[in-house]
């Protein structure tokens, strides 16, 4: 191969694109060989095309953002049905996913049992004496109702929470029938002094006689108790209990019986429920055992 040649093939494979990179002899070898000249020329050329690109960046610094984006990295949390499955064959998935949906199954139909809930508090009762139709629209309905819905609404609202809920319940019924009329307000809370301020914002009512008071403990199913004259009402050692109306009898035997052993662990006795319905009436005995206690409906 010529010494131009070589120069020429240099050129080419390193490739120079300046002079600068050639050594002083091969500059004063360049200066007289067209070849060698042209392929510098165009490696030039070639250079110019190509896309402008960063520099390398170096190595430890690559490294380290690798090492802080690996511990930045959050590990999937594997859930128990993550675990089981996972590793395991497609048909072993399979079968374990039809087992699952089997016990999910079961488990939706199984009964579900009511949750009952307790509260205790007082039961105002107004006697208002024998009424004829005309009395009881003239006294109860034009006159009472709307004194006493208006005391037991602003009662309500000084206990209200911050956010405005009330913070307890009033109940309120009203019955007439053959042997005169009768006005029932409970206090669904076990609080004294509530139930002075509530004794004493009724008592300005003129029209309304002295009450009778009861103490009171409400059983409901699940929720809050919602009304009055519509419930079963047992009375035990000077207590009445409400029961909601179609209660079970071994619903009450469990309630009253559960009550009992609260109060007195060391005697706390039993109650026997027997409920017999004919028609539209309903017959409730009660006997509670053992002790003189006297219980009644």
């Amino acid at each position: 191969m010529k010494p131009g040649e070589k120069l020429t093939e240099r050129i080419i494979m390193e490739p120079v694109t300046r002079a600068n990179q050639l050594s002083p002899a091969d500059r004063e070898a360049l200066d007289g060989d067209p070849l060698s000249t042209q392929a510098l020329e165009e490696n030039r050329g070639l250079a110019s095309l190509a896309p402008d690109t960063e520099p390398i960046p170096d190595r430890a610094v690559v490294l380290g953002r690798v090492f802080a984006s690996v511990d930045a990295m959050e590990e999937p949390k594997m859930t128990l049905i993550n675990r089981w499955f996972s590793g395991k064959r497609w048909y072993l998935q399979a079968g374990m996913a039809v087992a699952l949906l089997l016990a999910v199954t079961v488990v939706a139909l199984l009964p579900v049992e009511k949750s009952w809930g307790q509260a205790d508090g007082y039961m105002l009762s107004y006697d208002l004496g024998p009424q004829t139709p005309e009395s009881a629209q003239t006294l109860i309905q034009d006159t009472l109702m709307p004194q006493v819905k208006a005391a037991l609404v602003a009662f309500a609202e000084r206990h209200a929470d911050e956010s405005g809920e009330k913070t307890n319940q009033l109940l309120l019924n009203i019955m007439v029938n053959e042997d005169g009329a009768k006005m029932s307000i409970g206090l669904v809370e076990n609080n004294d002094e509530l139930l002075a301020e509530l004794q004493a914002d009724l008592a300005e009512i003129a029209e309304l006689p002295e009450p009778s008071l009861q103490p009171m403990t409400w059983f409901f199913d699940g929720k809050a108790p919602c009304c009055l004259g519509n419930e079963i009402t047992v009375n035990i050692e000077g207590r009445t209990f409400s029961f909601p109306n179609g209660t079970p009898e071994e619903e009450i035997e469990a309630q009253l019986n559960a009550w009992l052993l609260e109060k007195d662990p060391e005697h706390p006795g039993n109650v026997d429920v027997d409920i017999e319905q004919t028609g539209d009436e309903m017959r409730l005995e009660i006997r509670l055992e053992p002790g003189d206690a006297e219980a009644e409906k």
